[in-house]
């Protein structure tokens, strides 16, 4: 269950004066009907992440999602944000929920953090998460076993292109749209987007 927002204090403790950009974030009406599109454009060091994710728990929070995927262009960003993502998405839902945190892209069985993150199982076939440190371990292995699967947990972290994949002529690409369906998708630095990574992001859109 999405927990409320309560203000800037719960997601980024560290954050005393929002950046002006942050301050939109936490201004802006949300309160319309069907998909809504923002466009945050900053300069460097303008808190674009931190305000990208306060618009999209304020959204959440209004019941307009029930999770996020972050994609960004390259595996080496996908695993910076999945790093800082680790200390922020459970903030995003209430204390006895049990949502996962998913890194999605090709290479990331090479991720050490994220390996460890994977709930154990059982040898009765059930998951257990480590009670004892709720943060340190945040996939269901059922998600982290494949790519194509990996877009149904409530929050990912990965490469663009694998939500890209859901509207492109790949087997089960239906899953990634389901996966996708109710979600805010969060597309990071779109700049370095060619002609036609941008034709197919606009048709996922």
């Amino acid at each position: 269950n999405v927990s409320a927002f309560t203000g800037i204090e719960t997601l980024f403790p560290f954050i005393q004066h929002p950046t002006p950009l942050q301050q939109k974030a936490l201004e802006l009406d949300i309160n319309v009907d069907g998909a809504q599109l923002f466009i945050l454009e900053d300069v460097t060091g303008a808190g674009k992440t931190e305000a990208a994710l306060i618009l999209a728990h304020r959204l959440m929070a209004a019941g307009k999602a029930q999770g996020l995927y972050f994609g960004l262009p390259t595996m080496a960003t996908a695993n910076a944000m999945f790093e800082r993502m680790a200390n922020t998405w459970l903030a995003l839902y209430q204390p006895d929920s049990r949502p996962s945190l998913i890194l999605a892209h090709s290479a990331r069985r090479l991720m050490d953090r994220f390996n460890q993150s994977i709930w154990s199982v059982t040898l009765s076939g059930t998951e257990e998460p480590d009670e004892a440190q709720p943060d340190s371990q945040g996939c269901a292995a059922w998600f982290a076993d494949s790519n194509k699967k990996a877009l149904l947990a409530e929050v990912g972290v990965g490469t663009l292109d694998q939500a890209m994949m859901a509207v492109m002529p790949f087997k089960h690409n239906n899953l990634r749209l389901l996966g996708l369906s109710n979600k805010i998708l969060l597309a990071d630095e779109i700049h370095a987007c060619d002609a036609w990574m941008s034709r197919i992001l606009e048709g996922l859109i």
